[in-house]
């Protein structure tokens, strides 16, 4: 009993991860495999419900689920197809092989090959699939070794321990033979070696997840400002080693405070989360992008110099005065200001943040929905360039 019962604490321990992170739903698939898997030995350790060979026949498709749940929940996980057909054709094979040397032509060591093939070659599909996957991280490079080890060795192990012990016919026979021991505890062995792979590689994936959570701003969806400062920071460094400009954009929305004022805060959170898309959809993922206070915004434009950001920033202002949010009226237009600065030689980001955050005030100062570019080491200052527009009119 000793597969059926590692197998339950297995599977007890995925079910437990899953209630911990109900969107890994992979991990669910995970459980419910190992489930399975215990069902499948405990089927074949007794005689209930259905006696023999029909328990063993029950068995094959209970090992049939687990195989094909553990490894949809690995290409859940990355989101590749799962081979599907692949597996259904072994899993059939499986089942045929075990029906035929179960009740039509008795031999034990017949379903051995049939079961031990079949389900190693179900393994290595797995693998072959997930040598496939780019850019691997080092525990899927373990699971990838594992499952390549488990689906050689069922051939060497099936094979070894027929030439050792010879043919067997009938299930006493095989019931306390070398053969038995050896496929039940190596069964064990890495059942209980890839489970653990599993788990390491969900805990490792909580881990990174809930760090990512720490960096985030709920409301807007960007990173807050601890986030900001360290990949900000990691951005700069990088666009310096390889020598490439960098600029930094600060934004503020403007008269943000009226909008809570007036229009109450539900309808202000709509405007920092409609801000934040809007800034985000214009980076498009490839800038660090971050909400670093209430009603303020950052972006970090690597390999783009002054006039690029002040692009940027013009753009992201036009489309900000477009914006429709639930619950302010249609004269009140969202406008917001804008400090640029790039970076200069030697230039950290605390700095560089102080001269875009100058620009910015110089832009409220001038009246507001306007972009100004911050002063250089060489003491130029940008200009703006922009005609004065409206604000936020929540006077009407």
């Amino acid at each position: 009993m000793l597969n059926p019962v590692l197998a339950m604490v297995l599977s007890g321990l995925f079910l437990k991860l899953w209630l911990e992170r109900p969107a890994y739903r992979h991990v669910l698939f995970f459980s419910t495999g190992y489930l399975s898997y215990a069902i499948t030995f405990g089927l074949q350790a007794m005689d209930w419900p259905f006696g023999y060979p029909a328990n063993g026949l029950l068995s094959n498709l209970f090992i049939l689920y687990a195989y094909i749940a553990i490894i949809h929940g690995i290409m859940l996980r990355r989101g590749v197809p799962t081979p599907f057909l692949a597996l259904g054709v072994l899993g059939a094979i499986a089942f045929a092989g075990q029906f035929w040397f179960a009740v039509i032509v008795p031999d034990m060591t017949g379903r051995i090959y049939a079961v031990n093939f079949c389900y190693g070659a179900m393994m290595l599909v797995a693998a072959a699939t997930m040598h496939t996957f780019r850019n691997k991280t080092p525990i899927e490079r373990v699971l990838f070794a594992v499952a390549l080890t488990i689906g050689l060795y069922s051939f060497v192990r099936t094979i070894g321990i027929s030439l050792v012990e010879g043919h067997i016919v009938d299930r006493a026979q095989y019931v306390g033979s070398l053969t038995w021991l050896v496929l039940n505890f190596s069964a064990a062995f890495f059942a209980l070696l890839f489970a653990l792979t599993l788990a390491y590689m969900v805990v490792l994936d909580a881990m990174q997840d809930l760090r990512a959570e720490s960096m985030t701003d709920l409301l807007s969806g960007l990173l807050n400002r601890r986030g900001f400062e360290e990949h900000g920071r990691k951005a700069l460094a990088h666009a310096d080693g390889i020598g490439v400009p960098a600029a930094l954009l600060i934004c503020d929305i403007d008269h943000f405070k009226s909008v809570n004022d007036r229009f109450g805060h539900a309808c202000g959170d709509q405007v920092i989360t409609a801000f934040g898309r809007c800034l985000s959809d214009a980076a498009g993922g490839e800038h660090v992008t971050a909400r670093i206070g209430g009603e303020e915004f950052a972006v970090v434009l690597a390999g783009a110099n002054l006039k690029t950001g002040r692009l940027f920033a013009e753009a992201v202002r036009n489309a900000c005065s477009t914006l429709k949010i639930s619950g302010l009226p249609e004269d009140c237009a969202v406008t917001a200001s804008f400090g640029v600065a790039e970076m200069q030689a030697g230039e950290d980001l605390t700095s560089l943040m102080r001269r875009a955050d100058a620009a910015l005030y110089e832009a409220k100062r001038r009246g507001r929905d306007r972009v100004r570019s911050a002063e250089t080491h060489a003491g130029k200052t940008g200009t703006d360039g922009n005609p004065p527009l409206s604000s936020v009119r929540a006077s009407g």
